[in-house]
């Protein structure tokens, strides 16, 4: 049958209709990053109070910051005509690969070099940790033991502890976090390397769209400087989703993208939800009809098997979960948890999780969403590998972290998110081949928003401005509204790190008013009630001081008449007589003598007792003062300032080798917290005992445990005065 002509007129038509597609396409996707940059400004300016928005409410915090402003602001000036025409001109023009040949290893070094300056420049506060010095310090005490086991702090993260500690013992810097911002520097260089490996071969709005989505993901931040183990496993997880990206587009050996996942796997044990996308990656080279299988039927089948994993977690351990790794489904009579698993709280946690790491990407999945399957797009491979990546991480966002939303586990969350950020640059690469739209109208839009989301969280959360106190304030708010639906031991552990921003900031009022909230919780009580003794001393104003001292004592007796004797850390007793210690040294002897009184009267007996009036009644005999540290400290002592003043009494009636060993029995208990004991034991058995060797062991102990402390570095000079190297 003869053709029939259409008329020019028809023609048009269809030319219009065709030209509608992709605009239609780019509206849709316009329109929703348009939304994620609308709420995070309403959310911003409109919302007071603790709010259960923190994937986009944070930049509120800040707002009276000038940059802050501009950087919410910045999306809405990829509507001038000007500026976006120039844009897409510049993605749009023909350059097959990302760069010229012979600009490539130039470009390359040069962007290694600044996002390694980045990592250094911008030193992160930990979210609400100050300069995250102490945490670091209290790592180290860790890894510095003899007793320490493979697998520093977390045996979830192997590879990273590993490295972190073979970092930290190999090069022993005087700054503890150190060996956190060499790692994460390390991080930065390979991700950056990688993005100019596995993109060297693609045109460049899409590789522009890729590095927008390195760029738009807060877990980013996880490079500069971190001082927590996510750098590595974050950086291998972004690498297996390059690599498999490298291995849809340029016919890249598929073995090379299991590379990157072994070692996300072995670095953060939560990467291994995305095992099952492999296996589909994996058929898809094996062949695509094997055993009469579709790529669609693979996906759905592997999808099904990784939601498996914790059905048979549940089916082992129960629907309550008492074993902590699953979020319970019902509350048991011993659950370790108050959110269930379709919690409203709990799913609005995991919601704020994917906005935080996603950002406009997690909106703009909303575009496809709507209309899924119209056009063919969830039904290519590239796609249904995505699905099957974003299966494994709801499994583990959805059914694992108990904790999940008092906004410190916005980086363990950061390795399933990225799944569906994946998800989005695959629907956008897909759609824009296909010509349903046209990627170089949206990058504008989704370049700046996420410019704008990732200059805001790195500002929250580094040590420059106001930034570290804003995430104080924010981490404040979000501990308020989760108090009612959380475990005492979440916010028992949210407000320590409260805690150790304002010990690292010298707000020692801030500090002893949040560990009194602490001790409130009722979770590790006893542990609480030593640093605040330790707070109490650093008073410098006598009257705060006194006050402060009074409280002390005064929490001490009401938890001895509560019952409260021993936790499996700490024992009362040896709290309330280094309390009363404690203020002697600091000059308060009159308030000591009748806290001591008071808690001789609330003790039914007190061991301790005699070591304390040895240091209230100066002057006594040396037989009677040997004869009452005997009485009062024996091998079931706990607290190592016990056993020092205990030791210096002795030291100081003549009983060197007794003292010597409360000294060393000192130090073993709290390694590094009280490092004049190190120096004072190195004297003692040099000039008393004539031991060069246990006081060279003291010395060096001291450099190892107490590194960064004026004590160690004395402690360097007395082993180079010696003739030894430090």
């Amino acid at each position: 049958m003869a053709k029939q002509r259409r008329s020019p007129r028809a023609q048009g038509r269809d030319n219009r209709h065709a030209a509608d597609a992709p605009r239609a396409g780019e509206r849709a996707l316009t329109a929703a990053v348009f939304l994620y940059v609308v709420a995070r400004l309403a959310a911003s300016v409109f919302v007071e109070g603790p709010s259960r928005l923190w994937g986009i409410d944070f930049p509120r915090y800040m707002l009276g910051e000038a940059d802050i402003l501009c950087a919410l602001l910045l999306p809405f000036t990829a509507f001038i005509p000007t500026l976006r025409r120039g844009i897409e001109r510049a993605l749009a023009y023909p350059l097959a690969p990302m760069l010229f040949p012979r600009l490539r290893l130039p470009a390359a070094v040069v962007a290694v070099i600044v996002s390694v300056a980045l990592t250094q420049m911008l030193p992160v506060a930990y979210a609400f940790l100050g300069d995250g010095a102490y945490y670091a310090g209290e790592m180290y005490r860790v890894i510095s033991s003899p007793d320490y086991m493979p697998a520093f702090l977390k045996p979830t993260s192997w590879l990273a502890g590993e490295t972190l500690r073979a970092v930290g013992i190999g090069f022993r810097p005087a700054d503890a976090g150190v060996p956190f911002a060499l790692v994460g520097s390390s991080c930065a260089a390979l991700l950056t390397l990688a993005l100019f490996a596995f993109l060297r071969r693609e045109r460049k709005p899409l590789a522009t769209l890729w590095c927008t989505a390195v760029l738009g993901s807060a877990g980013i931040l996880l490079f500069f400087g971190y001082i927590e183990l996510y750098a590595m496993p974050y950086m291998f997880t972004l690498v297996y989703f390059l690599s498999v990206w490298a291995v849809f587009r340029f016919e890249t050996p598929v073995w090379i993208a299991g590379v990157p996942l072994a070692f996300a796997v072995a670095s953060g044990l939560p990467a291994a939800f995305y095992i099952p996308s492999y296996l589909f990656l994996l058929s898809i080279r094996i062949g695509p009809n094997m055993r009469g299988l579709t790529p669609a039927r693979t996906a759905a089948l592997l999808a099904a098997l990784t939601a498996l994993v914790p059905a048979v977690g549940y089916a082992l351990s129960g629907v309550d979960a008492p074993d902590g790794f699953l979020v319970p489904i019902v509350l048991g009579e011993n659950a370790p948890h108050v959110r269930t698993l379709l919690s409203p709280d709990r799913l609005a946690d995991i919601v704020n999780a994917l906005v935080l790491h996603g950002g406009p990407f997690v909106f703009a999945l909303a575009a496809f969403l709507v209309r899924p399957g119209k056009d063919g797009l969830f039904r290519e491979p590239i796609v249904l590998f995505a699905l099957v990546a974003c299966a494994g991480g709801a499994v583990f966002l959805l059914t694992g972290n108990a904790a999940l939303g008092l906004a410190r586990d916005w980086d363990l969350a950061a390795v399933p998110s990225f799944a569906f950020v994946f998800l989005a640059i695959a629907l956008i690469g897909v759609a824009h081949e296909r010509g349903s739209l046209s990627l170089p109208r949206v990058l504008p839009l989704l370049f700046l928003s996420a410019l704008s989301a990732s200059y805001a969280w790195v500002r929250l959360n580094v040590t420059m401005g106001s930034g570290s106190s804003a995430a104080a304030a924010r981490l404040e708010d979000i501990v308020a509204a989760d108090r009612a639906s959380v475990l005492p031991v979440h916010t028992y552990t949210a407000l320590e790190n409260l805690r150790l921003y304002y010990h690292a900031r010298g707000d020692g009022g801030k500090e002893r008013a949040l560990l009194e909230e602490m001790a409130g919780t009722g979770h590790l009580v006893l542990d609480t009630y030593d640093k605040l003794i330790a707070a109490a001393g650093a008073v410098r104003d006598p009257v705060e001081r006194r006050a402060a001292f009074e409280n002390v004592f005064t929490r001490l007796a009401e938890e001895a008449r509560n019952g409260v004797m021993d936790d499996g850390r700490r024992n009362l007793h040896e709290l309330a007589a280094r309390a009363v210690l404690t203020a002697v040294q600091c000059g308060e002897s009159v308030l000591a003598r009748d806290a001591f009184g008071n808690f001789r009267r609330v003790f039914p007996s007190w061991k301790e007792a005699p070591l304390v009036e040895v240091f209230l009644e100066p002057g006594l005999a040396l037989t009677l003062l040997a004869a009452r540290v005997s009485a009062a400290v024996d091998t079931t002592t706990r607290d190592a300032a016990l056993l020092g003043a205990a030791a210096r009494v002795l030291a100081g009636s003549g009983d060197a080798p007794k003292a010597a060993l409360l000294y060393e029995r000192a130090i073993e208990r709290e390694p590094g917290r009280y490092p004049s004991l190190y120096l004072e034991l190195a004297r003692l058995a040099a000039e008393d005992l004539r031991d060069e060797q246990r006081a060279y062991r003291a010395l060096r102990a001291c450099t190892r445990d107490a590194r960064g402390t004026p004590e160690a570095a004395r402690a360097e000079g007395m082993l180079r005065a010696r003739g030894h190297h430090p």
